[in-house]
């Protein structure tokens, strides 16, 4: 059924204070002769939520929006299968402003850009770029920020309503780390997820195909990672789809034995669990020595570029370096004397992530001792291990229960959006 729209309820708040007779004639004449040829798409309605419209502008933009940042194909059949998602997303975002609203919340500018910041990083769009590639296709910013919003909105919304009943005891964080333990020295996994829920039994099917058509479009080229921040209703979402490193035996059975069949760079078919159909995207895979821990570096190194301009004396600098021997911050000042570029302190490095060349010179190196002169691809250095830490490869407590607590409001969350949904007013127009 359709609703009888009120002109002055859904206008805006400008429009509201116009005289009913200079309203009716100022809209008039937007329609017919300062709107473009386009325009019938903003004025016609796709869905009302609660009285408030989703034009079929919005539906198109949104559209417009996914294929420029998503590498989709532009073609009648992609718009086409894309049409449905993208409403019933446009659908969950009003939900979800509307309850924002209610609860009197507000969203800074500030939040809005370090979240486009945060899309780019992940996706590694250099920065700014977003922004301009919805200049350069020609669409508003604010069919960039209206998803971004939403999902700023819906946090705050969760943190404030649902938070504070989640409560992890020290009971349920050590069987986690027990469970963790035990899967040490199994393959590690790292995933990214699109979950599609199924709240009701009578669309699943529905789910399903959405499930495959999403498959289809990654497979023809589009981004998983800005694939699953559109349609994914995890909250991984928000970090587009990213469920970290796990561990064989971490995840559901289901999911356990689809990642074990996959290999990296591989996306799952549809998984039907029992809450909705995951999509999995395995990006890379760890045997099992490789999990055991790891020891980190604190590496400082005095660096000879083999570049002309720059003339060391190595043996001088080899000689002094030994002098420093046991304290890192002598070793580190010779870098200032010897006027020594891309010299000094390192940081903290992962074993595994060190070049063969220089774990083979500082395996053996006790602590704070200069090494030999190591070649190296654009010169020579001298290193020093400043402090080395062995680590178990496994989340802090804190962490545990961080994630223990995010994967419970993940569920409040669906259930108070599904709520939301059955308490509203939804008006689809085909």
């Amino acid at each position: 059924m359709h609703y009888s729209m009120n002109l002055e309820k859904i206008g805006s708040p400008l429009i509201k204070e116009v005289p009913m007779r200079k309203f009716l004639f100022t809209f008039i004449f937007i329609i017919v002769f300062a709107v473009p040829a386009t325009a019938q798409q903003v004025l016609s309605i796709a869905s009302i939520v609660n009285d408030e419209v989703i034009s079929r502008y919005d539906v198109n933009a949104r559209i417009h929006l996914m294929i420029n940042t998503s590498g989709l194909k532009d073609t009648p059949a992609v718009r086409k299968r894309l049409k449905i998602q993208v409403l019933n997303a446009l659908i969950d975002e009003k939900l979800k402003m509307q309850e924002m609203e209610r609860l009197n919340l507000d969203i800074s500018k500030a939040e809005i850009e370090g979240t486009i910041s945060l899309i780019e990083k992940q996706n590694r769009i250099p920065a700014g770029r977003l922004r301009q590639i919805v200049k350069q296709i020609g669409l508003k910013q604010e069919t960039l920020e209206a998803q971004i919003k939403s999902d700023i909105a819906w946090r705050k919304v969760v943190n404030r309503t649902l938070k504070r009943s989640v409560q992890v005891g020290n009971d349920e964080i050590e069987e986690r780390l027990e469970k963790l333990k035990a899967s040490q020295g199994k393959p590690k996994m790292l995933v990214s997820e699109i979950f599609l829920p199924v709240e009701d039994i009578s669309r699943d099917k529905e789910v399903y195909e959405s499930s495959k058509r999403l498959i289809e479009q990654i497979r023809e080229g589009a981004s998983f990672r800005m694939l699953a921040r559109q349609f994914s209703q995890s909250a991984t979402a928000a970090k587009s789809g990213d469920l970290e490193w796990v561990f064989q035996g971490q995840l559901e059975e289901e999911l356990d034995e689809t990642l074990a069949l996959m290999k990296a760079g591989d996306v799952s078919k549809p998984v039907r669990m029992l809450d909705g159909y995951y999509i999995l995207y395995l990006r890379k895979r760890r045997d099992a020595a490789s999990t055991q821990g790891d020891t980190i570096y604190t590496l400082s190194q005095l660096f000879l570029s083999n570049k002309a301009e720059i003339s060391v004396d190595r043996n001088a600098l080899m000689q002094k370096s030994a002098t420093t021997n046991g304290s890192c911050e002598k070793f580190n000042g010779l870098a200032k004397e010897f006027n020594l570029p891309n010299s000094g302190a390192i940081g903290d490095i992962k074993q595994r992530n060190l070049p063969p060349v220089i774990m083979e010179a500082i395996k053996d190196l006790p602590l704070e001792v200069s090494s030999k002169i190591v070649p190296m691809e654009h010169g020579d250095a001298i290193f020093m291990v400043c402090g080395k830490t062995k680590t178990s490869g496994l989340p802090s407590k804190e962490q545990i229960k961080n994630r223990i607590t995010a994967e419970r409001l993940e569920l409040l969350a669906r259930r108070h959006l599904r709520e939301l949904r059955r308490a509203a007013v939804i008006d689809i127009r085909q």
